[in-house]
């Protein structure tokens, strides 16, 4: 097994879509099915529709890599999502009544502090605001106004949309972790988020939305011990989807509904995916989790006998 990390360094500002009202809301991070269905477009670009199938035939039985959501840096700061469990340090009834509130409207924290919080090594909140850099820097969501034409009436209508740009001067973007547990595959994976740099991620990729460059630093030593350390609980950093049911004695979670319009190349119309719920990055499991692709092809689809559609559900 092979532990990666591909930072993504965006050239333009991105648009990743949210649950909402139009395209008004917009996230900052990329969640693990968003990127995986992008390296399979990309992935078919480079080596054909072939490949890729056999590619995906091989998650059936063990996938040759499995990949994290894509999560904020800043430097050499890397966030991941916070657990789903109480924080070390924050017993006292005192301590949770003056800084609450504070510490549950946090959604990430630094690597430094995750590997704390999930050894369970005391956090003191003068700690989380004051050593470390702020999340909110990292990124500015921005909302932007637009002209739509009627094209028989000529009629104007004005609509929103929003966007995300990252903080260039704290040398912020967006990185995901790589488990490369199939060596043939690693080079092949590493050309092919080369190829989704240039085509881009998220929305508006034809106005040149979403592109990036891609480095594979060194792991961070934070990094690689979080991902080497045993404890006795699973904290997800994907999106996931158990395939024959899950645990969830003693379990902390969140639901995620995931939705949309399937793009192909190979068929130029679009339908609506089926849409599937699932456990959220930082959801805690008592047992181990594995996941699997789900099948979210319609049934309108399946008439086009073009190739089936799957969102990534592994953990």
């Amino acid at each position: 097994m092979c532990l990666k990390i591909a930072r993504l360094k965006f050239s333009s500002p991105v648009h990743f879509g949210e649950l909402g009202i139009g395209i008004e809301e917009t996230e900052e991070i990329i969640h693990s099915d968003t990127l995986f269905s992008g390296l399979c477009h990309a992935w078919a670009s480079l080596y054909g529709k072939t490949d890729l199938e056999e590619m995906l035939d091989a998650f059936e039985s063990e996938p040759p890599f499995l990949l994290s959501s894509c999560f904020i840096y800043q430097g050499q700061t890397y966030f991941l999502p916070k657990p789903a469990i109480q924080p070390p340090g924050f017993e006292e009834a005192r301590i949770r009544e003056e800084h609450g509130k504070s510490i549950k409207k946090m959604g990430y924290l630094p690597a430094q502090v995750f590997k704390k919080w999930v050894k369970q090594e005391k956090i003191t909140y003068e700690t989380l605001k004051e050593d470390y850099p702020d999340y909110a820097d990292g990124f500015e969501q921005d909302i932007i106004p637009r002209v739509a034409i009627d094209r028989v009436t000529s009629n104007s209508s004005i609509y929103h949309f929003g966007l995300v740009k990252f903080n260039k001067e704290k040398d912020a973007g967006l990185y995901c972790l790589l488990k490369v547990l199939n060596k043939d595959y690693e080079q092949r994976l590493d050309s092919t988020f080369r190829l989704l740099g240039e085509l881009g991620l998220g929305g508006e990729r034809s106005s040149g939305y979403g592109r990036f460059e891609v480095s594979f630093p060194e792991v961070p030593d934070d990094l690689k011990e979080i991902s080497q350390f045993e404890g006795d609980r699973h904290c997800l950093l994907s999106l996931f989807h158990p395939e024959n049911g899950v645990e969830l004695k003693d379990a902390s979670y969140g639901l995620l509904e995931r939705r949309g319009w399937i793009l192909s190349p190979y068929l130029k119309k679009q339908y609506k995916r089926k849409t599937v719920t699932m456990f959220s990055e930082g959801s805690v499991f008592s047992k181990p989790i594995k996941g699997h692709l789900v099948n979210v092809t319609p049934e309108i689809w399946s008439k086009e006998d073009v190739h089936p559609i799957y969102r990534y559900g592994f953990g």
